[in-house]
């Protein structure tokens, strides 16, 4: 029996990444405007090195963010885990274009998250991967899903009394 694959909503990705960027931001003003002789920025820089890429790496593409929210980049069409040196490229691709557009990037993922049905990212599409939640609400999922429907539904059919 195939396992279901459910990819994961908007708001959990946001939330891991927002977790992620937010360390990642500490780190660089840390280095940035603290006084601190050159052994403790070396000591930073390697910090922030281990936070972006080697962790993933060791995780199977899951940093920070997506090991607290239960998140994992897969292969788009075999759902396999991604090679070691296809989570540095797909990090370093992040990062990149991050900082060659001045954040323009981050800003147009977001928006590509939010809209798209499949909640793919650029670098996403870039290294053909989807990002699929290991642990989904389903029971709440559908839960919601109904009441959402039902009320709707109901809103459509009263009428407002001016």
């Amino acid at each position: 029996m195939k396992e279901s694959i459910y990819i994961a909503n908007f708001i959990k990705r946001s939330n891991a990444y927002l977790l992620d960027f937010g360390m990642t931001i500490l780190f660089i003003f840390m280095c940035a405007f603290t006084l601190m002789g050159w052994l403790q920025k070396v000591i930073l820089i390697l910090g922030l090195y281990l936070l972006i890429f080697l962790i993933p790496c060791l995780n199977q593409g899951q940093s920070i963010g997506k090991l607290i929210f239960k998140l994992k980049p897969l292969h788009l069409k075999s759902h396999t885990p991604l090679a070691w040196w296809e989570i540095q490229l797909r990090e370093l691709t992040k990062y990149s274009l991050f900082i060659l557009t001045f954040g323009l990037s981050h800003i147009i993922s977001y928006f590509m998250c939010s809209e798209r049905s499949d909640h793919r990212t650029l670098h996403d599409l870039i290294f053909k991967t989807e990002v699929i939640d290991l642990k989904p609400q389903i029971k709440n999922y559908e839960a919601n899903q109904f009441a959402e429907d039902d009320y709707y539904q109901n809103y459509q059919t009263q009428r407002t009394i001016r």
